[in-house]
């Protein structure tokens, strides 16, 4: 049986930008959880490769109005597969 390797975090990502007030820069907060499973290779494979997934779940910061109809929920997940391989060398 294969066994399954998880890692994962939680950050929070700030964004400055252009704000429609002179000297004062738009700030985005967002907080993002990470989390990470791997398969290891397979041992009759000639090709070393990993395969997993990567899940990224979005929530809202206090300040949002709609945050305490979702507190711990996230409002966004995004899910993508991985197939990481050795790069060539020429």
């Amino acid at each position: 049986m294969a066994s399954v390797v998880l890692s994962g975090w939680r950050t929070t990502q700030v964004t400055l930008g252009y704000s429609t007030e002179f000297g004062v820069a738009r700030m985005l907060v967002c907080d993002y959880q990470n989390a990470w499973t791997f398969l290891p290779p397979s041992s009759s494979s000639d090709v070393i490769e990993l395969r997993g997934e990567l899940l990224t779940a979005g929530y809202l910061q206090p300040t949002d109005p709609s945050y305490f109809d979702v507190a711990t929920q996230p409002v966004v997940v995004f899910s993508h597969k991985l197939r990481l391989t050795p790069a060539s060398v020429a």
